[in-house]
């Protein structure tokens, strides 16, 4: 008899061959169609029995389509790590300086006595003329039995003190010239970034050689000293480019030094600071704060960092999709905003009336928008910031102005060059990598525009980038304020709605967006406190529950208050929006996922299917 669950026939076939053939079949994956319609992947197994000197079969089928999922988020995963690593690997590959990790070994005083090889990449060998294979996991002393002491003490002193330090030095059993940075990673290693300076050395020694020779046989070569001078100013043109470029490279690896220091002190300081016993919980949540500051600070200058080696080496992915201009621009808008409000300084958006659709790499836009608006603010302590975008020509053409202290006119093409600031010296007041500038050049160009700027002295700065308008959709713009009318007619004054939310910002931005809906609210700044709340208070009606937070985290407090509350609805909060989140969120028990920046609409859409 045909019962009609098959969707292929051959699966059917499959079932019946290997009936015939063995008098069972185990694990057959085949698509089966339910009563309802719905079409269904699962494993059967069968087998033919006797009863009765009659022949039947006996089935049994499993349904795998969750573990269809979890198979194929598994492979996403593993392929994100894959391509993490294969990137990581491709940066340290690609190097143009030398690059070595080391770890120290000391004595039983506790005194650096050798360093251990870790890894190199390829331009350290190409540096120094030794091997991957026969240095990493050897020590100095058995690779360069011979090794100055010196190179041993102050290298083994950053792995076990972390501070820093730039050098020049010969080392005499290489016959080589180096100079570079050194900085420890982690306690007992060391990391040196360095660069081969033998050419320039020998050229001063030539050219001091040049001199002296000149002057001792004047009289004697007359007839050489037009060759000679010439030769002299050429060596002298050399020397001040290697002077020049050397002074740029120490200057980029002093503000690095102190760049990378400030966040790491920071940190390391603050941590310590936390294991203080009976630590009041607004230090700790204090200290907390100050971390992820320097914690993103440092993320940053190392996201530079890497963005900067990748356009030394050529190699910017291009990633193109339709990018819709607008709503790009007003999260930029809503994000900035907090930090125009903390320097107490006006921010506008200026989008013409037309909300575009381009084709572009929407990432790249995005970190060029940001670079621009971060050195806007920086360097504005009043007045105003604007940006936005237009037509013009062709083009898109975007645009950042601020009232701040403006760029001299002679320093307009230099402020765009790799390892230039128009503040070089140690006592810079602004801070910053001093790349952003150079990244974003780099980016417009490989997008397929230009950049430029207009600015002078105590006169404020507007820069300027264009890119080609590949797909337009233009429309006249609706009101802005439709969402925030909508939220006039809703009427939440008898529901209660628990935030809980660790940073003081956030939760300002949820009581200001909610204060329309007049809804109850109750906010709370760890997990723990989110738990004892919902256990204590049955007129909550919803949780917005943030994903990372002190004490307890809200995957685990909403597992906990789901036990005690199954039906109360919560929606996690995050600004991390990686992979897999959104399913880790649903395995720990929330109804729904938003991410950070969080879109007004989504979030009052989202709220409103719980609160009917």
């Amino acid at each position: 008899m045909e019962i009609n669950i098959w969707v292929n026939a051959d699966d059917r076939n499959n079932l019946v061959n290997e009936l015939k053939q063995k008098g069972y079949c185990t694990n057959l994956e085949a698509e089966f169609r339910m009563k309802s319609g719905e079409i269904v992947t699962a494993l059967m197994s069968a087998r033919i029995i006797e009863l009765d000197g009659e022949k039947y079969i006996i089935s049994m089928t499993r349904d795998i389509r969750q573990l269809k999922i979890v198979q194929n988020e598994l492979l996403k995963a593993k392929d994100l790590a894959e391509r993490k690593e294969k990137d990581y690997k491709q940066l340290f590959n690609e190097m143009l300086d030398g690059f070595a990790i080391h770890q120290v070994i000391y004595n039983e005083s506790g005194h650096p006595v050798d360093y251990l090889f870790i890894d190199i990449n390829p331009a350290y060998e190409k540096l120094t003329g030794l091997k991957h294979d026969k240095v990493v996991n050897k020590t100095v002393l058995e690779v360069l039995p011979n090794i100055e002491k010196h190179w041993i003490d102050n290298f083994g002193k950053v792995g076990k003190t972390g501070e820093p330090f730039w050098f020049e030095d010969y080392v005499e059993e290489l016959d080589r010239y180096y100079n570079g940075l050194v900085y420890s990673p982690q306690q007992d290693y060391f990391a040196v970034i360095f660069s081969d300076v033998t050419d320039k050395k020998r050229a001063e020694k030539i050219l001091l050689d040049n001199d002296r020779i000149l002057k001792e046989q004047n009289e004697e070569y007359l007839s050489l000293n037009e060759e000679l001078t010439s030769l002299n100013l050429e060596l002298m043109e050399a020397k001040e480019k290697a002077v020049e470029s050397d002074k740029l490279k120490t200057a980029f690896l002093t503000n690095m030094s102190h760049e990378i220091r400030t966040p790491m002190n920071g940190i390391m300081g603050f941590s310590g600071l936390l294991t203080k016993p009976d630590l009041e919980e607004e230090k700790k949540h204090k200290y907390i704060e100050i971390i992820h500051q320097n914690s993103n600070q440092l993320l940053s200058i190392i996201n530079d960092l890497v963005e900067i080696s990748k356009i030394e080496a050529g190699h910017i992915d291009i990633e193109k999709s339709e990018v819709a201009l607008d709503r790009l621009t007003k999260s930029l808008f809503d994000i900035f905003s907090l930090k125009a409000n903390e320097k107490k300084i006006s921010l506008k958006l200026e989008n013409r009336n037309f909300d575009i659709e381009i084709i572009s790499d929407e990432t790249k836009l995005r970190q060029i928008l940001v670079n621009l608006l971060d050195n806007a603010f920086k360097f504005t302590s009043e007045g105003e910031v604007r940006f936005g975008y237009q037509l013009k020509g062709g083009m898109v053409e975007f645009f950042v102005s601020d009232t701040g202290i403006g760029i001299h006119e002679k320093a307009h093409k230099l402020i765009f060059e790799r390892f230039r600031q128009v503040e070089i010296t140690s006592a810079r007041k602004y801070g910053g990598t001093g790349l952003g500038l150079s990244i974003s050049k780099a980016y417009v160009q490989k997008l397929g525009g230009k950049i430029w700027l207009e600015s002078s002295i105590n006169k404020g700065a507007i820069f300027y980038f264009n890119l080609p308008l590949v797909q337009v959709k233009k429309n006249i713009k609706t009101p802005n304020n439709e969402n925030m009318m909508n939220l006039n007619k809703i009427d939440w004054s008898h529901y209660t709605i628990l935030i809980a939310e660790d940073e003081v910002i956030n939760y300002q931005f949820f009581e200001e967006i909610l204060e329309d809906t007049r809804v109850n609210i109750i906010w709370v700044t760890n997990g723990q406190e989110a738990v004892n709340y919902c256990e204590k208070n049955n007129e909550i009606d919803l949780v917005l529950m943030d994903i990372k937070m002190p004490v307890l985290n809200g995957y685990d407090a909403t597992r906990i208050i789901k036990k005690n509350r199954p039906d109360l609805p919560i929606i996690a909060q995050t600004a991390y929006a990686l992979v897999g989140d959104d399913l880790k969120a649903r395995e720990a028990g929330c109804d729904d996922y938003i991410y950070k920046p969080i879109n007004v609409a989504n979030l009052i859409e989202k709220i409103s299917k719980f609160l009917k």
